[in-house]
């Protein structure tokens, strides 16, 4: 599979209506290429509960459970998790930076 069918798979499992609108980008950015998002969605992606209730939006800040199913459920495991997993999967630079340099965090 090729990364780009990789990552339409993922796009197309996920259950998209479960997270708020406005943060579909910013996380098919982190996906993608490991660029480091906003303090929430970081937050959430080192599974810091507590500082993601702290730095949600009114939006984010109803959906924090969906939140913890999307990510557990619809994101490659090498993207979230810890601190660690974080700054490893932006020095990757995400699923396209895997493909160059042919690394398997996933």
């Amino acid at each position: 599979m090729t990364i780009d069918e990789s990552i339409n798979f993922i796009y197309d499992s996920a259950q998209w209506g479960m997270i708020p609108s406005h943060m579909h980008q910013p996380l098919k950015d982190w996906i993608e290429n490991g660029w480091m998002p906003g303090s929430f969605l970081q937050a959430i992606l080192e599974h810091d509960i507590y500082g993601a209730v702290f730095k949600a939006d009114s939006q984010n800040i109803e959906r924090i459970a969906a939140w913890v199913q999307f990510i557990c459920w619809y994101i490659p495991a090498g993207c979230h998790g810890s601190l660690e997993k974080v700054k490893e999967w932006n020095r990757i630079g995400g699923l396209r930076g895997m493909e160059k340099s042919d690394a398997t965090v996933i």
